[in-house]
């Protein structure tokens, strides 16, 4: 593209409020390096002029809030239905296509473009069709490349992705781009739809759409006369009445319904055909846009906040796969026609009748398939470097660090702490993991960027996991995946997660780990198992529980079993060290990767020492170094423990530096060890001798302001040494309770 056509229409796009940035044609991304910060912020006219300045083949559109509620809809495939869909949208609302920006692509296709009153929500895909071939080999459609999959009834095929939508968080390229020519209106006076306009162009789209995707449907293996009660449910409900009775709206009647969620009037949020609901909408909780539900599927989300098991077994008590009966509270009347089966209350079978089934291990004693186990560990002691090593080893199928061979196996990290690019993939690939075999996901709603309930929306995590096949699945941490309004110490809350998990586990046959933090007192004052944060149901919902700890070696770490249900436990456990590679040997590389061994016997001892209290150092050697240290003011305790390490090591040279930091944290639970300690800046652990603690600005603020009330904000500023807003917070304070004193 010439220069002199693409930087004027870029500088005008930019005038228009619309978030223009470069673009690479191939890639069609932009070029730009990082866009993130222009989803949310319109670049300034100095940076389109800077970029605009050299030459680029194309520029793009950011869609969404940033761009005025900027959407497009796509029509791929050479835009075959672009004629069909136009027919309708004329038919429906004349006049209204007249006003859209309309472009076309090198590909052929076209592109639909306008605004909307109202934010729009992520890319959709609005209508798609099926091709069946005869074979696996991959083949080429529109200039892309398929490869076909398999279904249900081992039928080769591809789907082709017709018409869909770019809104927040996509991006288009566009004309004056190389290839793309406008045909109707200009992208500086682009149309602002209202709500129901635009919900016309989708509709119409939704019209031509002649595939759906399975429904979301996966439901426990409960059997009543040979009929799981989701199958009699998804056979016999009256899908429209239950969608009625939660607040949907039916928009327009049909063979395709239309279905407007609560809260709307006269819009598609969901299509029901042949007893499928698809979902379009980003807004309609608890469903999922882009997705398909059957009638137990749905029943189960509105009914039992995704509990497919009490779905399943309060349907059975009402008559589904068995004769109805009246529960409680639950009518479900509207739903249920008449039956006369006889009723079952329980599944009772005696142990004489109950198949006796094998323990799976993906790592023998450690780690069992179908149920869930646990990693508790100090923040900072390589938790994470720990789940890549582990995931590496089962995706490549390397030995496991007791030896045991396995076949390559599939691994979700569902990892929110933990960047995926910059932190997880390095760590992965430093470990010599199969890539292609590891997936992660923060397991949230894409559409809107929050987090997904991790108890109520467990049926999603069974879906995936039954379709890639995982044999592990690893939440990192426990705490990240909490619903807001948890409470880590409330066994009801932990529990209702923790259940959730084993039926992820139970109903996959996956090995599901959780990840856990240690209390802030740390661990070595007793059982380890009493040092996992947050509720005792942590530790007596798992199966198997391991620790990882500091060794007896600088830089080593120890990991072990602290409780298994399922066996004998291992007391001794491994080490493993941080290994960096040779740049000449393993090639140059900034990542470490770890090396186990088996741990000693001394271990053993160790770890009883420690749940025993027996000192291991002699502690009024620690204390003196210690106060030696202190003497010239509080410290982090980090840097604490390296200066009395490297004092008392004169002295005794094979001293370990963990058990140096285990009597330092006995000195300061103890009243009497001459050592305090408080949270610093940053949440750094501070630790001084008694009275060294610093007032800081804030606390100097407040208690300056209760002093003297009439100090100007100026004065306290100067006095405590605090920002602006600190001392007028301080002295509203203050004035506040002068006034209730008075009063």
């Amino acid at each position: 593209m010439h220069l002199g056509v693409l930087a004027p229409a870029a500088r005008a796009y930019q005038a228009a409020g619309l978030c223009v940035l470069p673009a690479r044609m191939p890639e069609k991304r932009p070029a730009v390096g990082t866009w993130k910060d222009y989803q949310s912020r319109l670049p300034t006219a100095a940076e389109v002029e800077a970029w605009f300045a050299n030459s680029h083949p194309a520029c793009c559109l950011i869609c969404g809030a940033v761009s005025g509620n900027l959407e497009l809809i796509d029509f791929d495939c050479a835009g075959e239905a672009f004629t069909a869909w136009s027919t309708l949208v004329n038919a429906e609302v004349p006049g209204l296509l007249d006003r859209l920006v309309v472009e076309t692509s090198p590909s052929g296709g076209w592109h639909v473009v306008y605004r909307c009153t109202e934010p729009v929500c992520g890319n959709l895909k609005l209508a798609q069709r099926r091709e069946d071939l005869d074979s696996p080999a991959e083949v080429m459609r529109f200039g892309k490349s398929y490869k076909p999959r398999k279904d249900r009834d081992g039928r080769w095929h591809i789907v082709l992705t017709m018409i869909e939508t770019r809104g927040e968080g996509g991006l288009f390229l566009c004309a004056p781009s190389t290839g793309y020519q406008l045909m109707q209106g200009e992208f500086t006076a682009l149309p602002v739809l209202t709500a129901a306009e635009r919900d016309v162009l989708l509709r119409c789209a939704w019209a031509i759409n002649a595939i759906l995707p399975e429904p979301v449907d996966p439901q426990p293996g409960v059997v009543v006369d040979g009929e799981r009660p989701g199958d009699d449910f998804n056979r016999r409900a009256d899908f429209g009445a239950l969608l009625q009775h939660h607040g949907w709206s039916l928009a327009h009647d049909g063979a395709n319904q239309h279905w407007c969620r609560p809260g709307k009037m006269n819009s598609t949020s969901a299509t029901l055909k042949d007893g499928v609901l698809y979902v379009f909408s980003s807004n309609a909780a608890p469903f999922e846009p882009s997705r398909a539900y059957s009638p137990f599927a749905a029943y189960a989300l509105l009914e039992h906040h995704g509990d497919f098991q009490a779905a399943a077994t309060e349907l059975r008590r009402s008559g589904y796969g068995a004769a109805p009966q009246p529960v409680g509270d639950v009518d479900l009347s509207g739903l249920l026609p008449a039956a006369t089966a006889p009723l079952l209350t329980f599944d009772l079978q005696t142990f004489a009748e109950t198949p006796e089934r094998e323990i799976a291990w993906l790592w023998p004693g450690v780690m069992p398939r179908g149920m869930l186990s646990l990693i508790g560990g100090k923040q900072g002691l390589g938790k994470s470097f720990l789940i890549c090593d582990l995931a590496a080893r089962v995706s490549a199928g390397q030995s496991m660090p007791d030896g045991t061979i396995h076949p390559p196996g599939k691994v979700l990290l569902l990892a929110r702490e933990d960047d995926a690019s910059c932190v997880l993939l390095p760590r992965l690939r430093a470990a010599k993991a199969d890539l292609s075999r590891v997936c992660w996901s923060v397991f949230a709603n894409t559409a809107t960027g929050s987090p997904i309930d991790l108890a109520a929306h467990v049926h999603l995590l069974v879906e995936a996991t039954t379709a890639r096949a995982f044999d592990l699945i690893v939440v990192d941490t426990f705490a990240a995946f909490a619903p807001a309004g948890t409470d880590a110490n409330a066994a009801q809350d932990v529990r209702l997660l923790l259940d959730a998990l084993t039926r992820l586990a139970r109903q996959t046959g996956a090995a599901v780990v959780v990840v856990a933090h240690l209390r802030k007192t740390g661990q070595g004052d007793g059982d380890p198992m009493d040092a996992i944060a947050g509720s005792a149901q942590m530790t007596a919902g798992v199966r198997v529980a391991t620790m990882l700890d500091k060794g007896m070696q600088d830089g080593e770490r120890w990991f072990r079993v602290v409780k298994s249900n399922l066996g004998k436990i291992d007391e001794n456990g491994w080490t493993w060290r941080f290994h960096w590679p040779d740049p000449f040997t393993d090639g140059a590389s900034d990542v470490p990767r770890i090396v186990w061994a088996v741990a000693g016997e001394d271990y053993a001892s160790l770890d009883a020492n420690r749940q025993a209290g027996t000192p291991t150092v002699d502690p009024s050697a620690i204390q003196e170094a210690l106060a030696e240290v202190l003497a010239k003011g509080p410290r982090s305790l980090r840097a604490a423990c390296d200066l009395v390490v490297a004092t008392v090591r004169k002295a005794n040279p094979r001293l370990r530096k963990g058990d140096v930091e285990l009597a330092i944290d006995g000195l300061i639970e103890d009243r009497d060890g001459g050592v305090e300690a408080w949270e610093g800046p940053r949440g750094m652990r501070m630790v001084g001798l008694p009275g060294s603690q610093v007032e800081s600005p804030e606390d100097k603020a407040l208690r300056l302001a209760h002093e003297n009330p009439d100090l100007s904000v100026r004065e306290l500023m100067a006095l405590a040494g605090c920002r602006t807003t600190t001392a007028s917070e301080a002295l509203r304070m203050a004035k506040s309770a002068t006034g209730k004193a008075n009063a």
